[in-house]
């Protein structure tokens, strides 16, 4: 059934993903290929080509197919999101902050580009931004701590989160940024 439809954009993408689904990438990233290039138009496609793309590793190529994915549907928050977290698996950290806000700005209940934006100033150092994010996203403001680092490594997290850990020790879940 899928092959009769494969002369078509439209049926090409269910067939990229079927393949995609089996873990055949090198068959699915031509098909999703030949699809954008039949309709080059198409968020969807465009949107299910990055995915593949990042499991592939090729997270350059994602970042493209997702920015001509946005600029096709520029209020299109969930978009904005997998940019930004497209943006952030290449390390550029300014560039996913603000697509996470451009989601936000879209959509302003949606808790997980909240949550990501608030990941991306942490990641660049904002711990104000980072606290800012995650109250607007739903966190409790009165279950944010800030806890000053020696150092900016994993054991200086640690050390500052022990402190917090005996302050409040009723916390059930922490997150350290």
């Amino acid at each position: 059934f899928l092959q009769h439809n494969a002369d078509q954009p439209g049926g090409l993408m269910p067939l990229a993903i079927f393949n995609l689904s089996r873990g055949s990438l090198e068959t699915a990233l031509p098909l999703f290929k030949q699809a954008i290039a039949w309709d080059p138009h198409s968020p969807q496609l465009r949107q299910s080509y990055a995915t593949a793309l990042s499991m592939a590793g090729d997270s350059p190529e994602a970042v493209r197919q997702l920015e001509a994915a946005c600029k096709t549907e520029p209020r299109n928050a969930l978009l904005r999101y997998d940019l930004g977290l497209a943006l952030g698996e290449t390390g550029d950290l300014e560039r996913a902050r603000q697509a996470f806000k451009e989601a936000v700005a879209v959509e302003p209940l949606y808790a997980r580009a909240w949550y990501n934006l608030g990941l991306a100033e942490s990641k660049l150092n904002n711990t104000d931004g980072a606290i800012a994010a995650l109250t607007a996203g739903g966190f409790p403001a009165g279950r944010v701590f800030k806890a000053p680092q020696k150092t900016t490594d994993i054991p200086g997290a640690m050390t500052a989160a022990d402190v917090l850990l005996t302050q409040h020790g009723d916390a059930k879940h922490w997150m350290v940024c």
